[in-house]
């Protein structure tokens, strides 16, 4: 089949939970677009032009973790390519936070002079049975601090010819949200519904990865067991009282 006939598939290392409630999200943005039918390849239903055409989940460094595209099929979504896609999750959602793995590393340490670790949140001793780990800041951005605009990239809007890009940075994640470039594209609506279902939605997943890249810095690791272990491990963990909307 070829590829502009396949409808794209969804999925990640997320819970089951998690992308289904990704896929929600983006149905509840989509189905406010008029003109749905019931015609899509593999089911589902279709439309002439969405608001959201797929949604990415990964990390500041490059990690992706789930694509989500929801059930409501356009013929737009499959001229996305596998590449397009690839290099969004490991390379531009890296942009928000800029910073080298290393030195985000030697943040983590635990050190009690270390200024960017600041005491357990009362949000971490309850959401976790486990020891409360440090609240780690994420490293300033390098390029912010400069212009006095503060450390830290929460929101970046870009427009291209063919997609408008919404990366929402919630560090150690970085959430991507793959619009339409059509003018009748309400973006504004999108952020203002999306991210703080987002940020409530995925805040398990990153208390598990910050809880994660403490104890891996700080040998909380048994040294048999790799990192994607533990990544996968943790996001079992988080997968408990997750907002459903």
């Amino acid at each position: 089949m070829s590829s502009h006939n396949k409808r794209p598939q969804g999925g990640g290392i997320l819970p089951s939970t998690i992308l289904k409630s990704l896929d929600d999200l983006l149905d509840r943005i989509n189905n406010s677009n008029e003109g749905c039918s019931n015609n899509a390849p593999g089911g589902g239903s279709t439309t002439t032009s969405l608001p959201i055409l797929a949604l990415l989940v990964g990390t500041n460094e490059g990690i992706p973790l789930s694509r989500s595209y929801g059930t409501i099929y356009n013929h737009q979504q499959t001229f996305i390519s596998d590449e397009v896609l690839s290099s969004i999750e490991t390379i531009w959602a890296t942009l928000p936070s800029a910073i080298p793995p290393h030195v985000k590393n030697a943040m983590a340490l635990c050190p009690r002079d270390n200024k960017n670790v600041l005491p357990p949140t009362d949000a971490n001793k309850k959401n976790t049975e486990q020891e409360p780990f440090p609240n780690i800041k994420d490293p300033p951005h390098p390029l912010l601090s400069h212009l006095g605009l503060g450390d830290h990239v929460k929101t970046t809007i870009a427009f291209y010819d063919y997609l408008t890009l919404i990366h929402v940075h919630m560090a150690p994640l970085v959430v991507t949200i793959l619009a339409s470039s059509d003018p009748n594209t309400n973006i504004g609506a999108i952020k203002l519904i999306a991210v703080p279902y987002l940020h409530e939605l995925l805040e398990p997943v990153r208390n598990a990865m910050s809880r994660l890249r403490y104890k891996f810095i700080n040998g909380g690791a048994n040294g048999d067991v790799s990192m994607m272990t533990m990544q996968n491990s943790a996001l079992a963990d988080s997968s408990s009282g997750y907002y459903h909307g």
